[in-house]
């Protein structure tokens, strides 16, 4: 009886055993089969394996270049991709933000009244600080790098009136107010003594008057001349002489040619009794001209002595606007200077009575050109009037006249 039980037993493990290895191969099977699904196909070295889902056989590779990413798609393969933009990628792995590239917009928000900067007197990250508010002036430490409240108000004046328009410049017109200017060019006024200009204010017949200084000037340049010499008469005895011309002036306030400030002196007047020519005027006056130019002496002396011969008379002297008084023609009056440029007149011309002598010509009047910076609201001036020429004596004709003078003021904004 107990040998039979031990052959049944031999026979159940004999036929477990064949079990369990059918078991092992089945299962084997199916997993070397899964294997070989997922295996099919290569990868390229050092690219990413890409599979094809569940159940399906073989890989594809993706092969990114340097510094590139993976960048996932929708239903699709995966592709490499460059970083661009405000932000770059190194091999390394290492990201930069771009120069220029972080806006405003981009920053942390900021308290009120704050400001981004760096207080401390170092190089340092820069940190938000607020704002002071000061009722006066505020101050900053530069020992504890801090901002502040000043205990009194700051000194200066503000501005605090006007109404320039568009294109003008703005003037002060007082300590706490503006006004527009539209004239950029100068304003030239031209002041002679013949005529009354609009800017010869209270002028008379003395070419005395009042110049009133355009609003918001900067600065005056003014060319003073002053009033040729008349030329002397002619004759064979007692030719008379010219007259002196007289000097123009520019003065702070009262007569203009009383201690001026410049003056431009009137040129010598011509003379039939002194053979050279006069001279011209000279320039004087507290201020000190800029230019200073000294008037043309006028013409000598001549004489036909024993010739009978008629001569034209010596020429008047001239002034950087010329006009001096001269004339080629023989045995005729000395001419008159030409108007407002103070030059002198022409001496007198000889006839063809023997020894006959002419008048000299009259000299020219100086020029002073002086500039006035900061200038004052008026000054005084006086123009040099006009000379006579000498009268004729016997055999003999008169000399020409000078000219008067003249003054260009003329008012710069810029």
């Amino acid at each position: 009886m107990s040998l039979r039980l031990s052959t049944m037993d031999q026979d159940t493990r004999f036929k477990m055993k064949i079990i369990r290895s059918l078991l092992v191969a089945v299962a084997a099977f199916f997993i070397a089969c899964c294997a070989s699904a997922q295996n099919v196909g290569t990868v390229t070295s050092h690219a990413f394996a890409i599979g094809k889902g569940p159940g399906t056989q073989g890989f594809t590779s993706l092969l990114c270049g340097s510094a590139q990413l993976a960048v996932g798609q929708s239903a699709a393969d995966p592709i490499c991709k460059t970083l661009t933009g405000d932000v770059t990628l190194s091999a390394a792995g290492a990201t930069t933000i771009g120069a220029n590239k972080v806006t405003l917009g981009m920053m942390a928000t900021l308290a009120a009244d704050n400001l981004i900067g760096n207080p401390t007197g170092s190089t340092a990250t820069p940190q938000a600080f607020p704002l002071v508010n000061c009722a006066n002036a505020l101050t900053y430490s530069t020992s504890s790098h801090t901002f502040g409240c000043n205990s009194t108000a700051g000194t200066g004046t503000v501005i605090t009136s006007g109404s320039p328009a568009a294109n003008q410049l703005a003037m002060f017109t007082s300590a706490t107010a503006i006004t527009g200017v539209t004239r950029a060019q100068p304003v030239v006024c031209e002041i002679i003594s013949t005529s009354a200009t609009t800017c010869n204010n209270g002028g008379g017949a003395a070419n005395n008057g009042t110049y009133t200084t355009p609003t918001g000037a900067l600065y005056l340049k003014l060319t003073i001349i002053g009033g040729g010499g008349g030329g002397g008469g002619s004759g064979t005895a007692g030719g008379g002489a010219g007259t002196a011309g007289n000097p123009s002036c520019w003065n702070t306030s009262g007569a203009a040619c009383t201690t001026p400030v410049y003056q431009a002196g009137g040129g010598g007047a011509g003379s039939w009794a002194t053979p050279a020519g006069p001279a011209g005027g000279s320039v004087s006056g507290s201020g000190t001209c800029a230019v200073s130019i000294i008037g043309e002496s006028g013409g000598g002396q001549v004489s036909n002595s024993t010739i009978a011969l008629a001569l034209s008379g010596p020429y008047g002297g001239s002034t950087i606007l010329g006009g001096g008084g001269r004339s080629g023609q023989q045995g005729v009056a000395g001419s008159t200077a030409v108007t407002n440029t103070g030059g002198g007149g022409q001496g007198g011309g000889t006839n063809t009575t023997t020894a006959n002598f002419s008048g000299t010509g009259g000299g020219a009047g100086a020029t002073c050109v002086a500039f006035i910076s900061s200038p004052a609201a008026s000054y005084t001036y006086a123009v040099g009037a006009l000379a006579n020429g000498g009268t004729a004596g016997t055999n003999g004709f008169a000399g020409g006249g000078g000219a008067a003078g003249r003054i260009i003021a003329e008012a710069f904004y810029n």
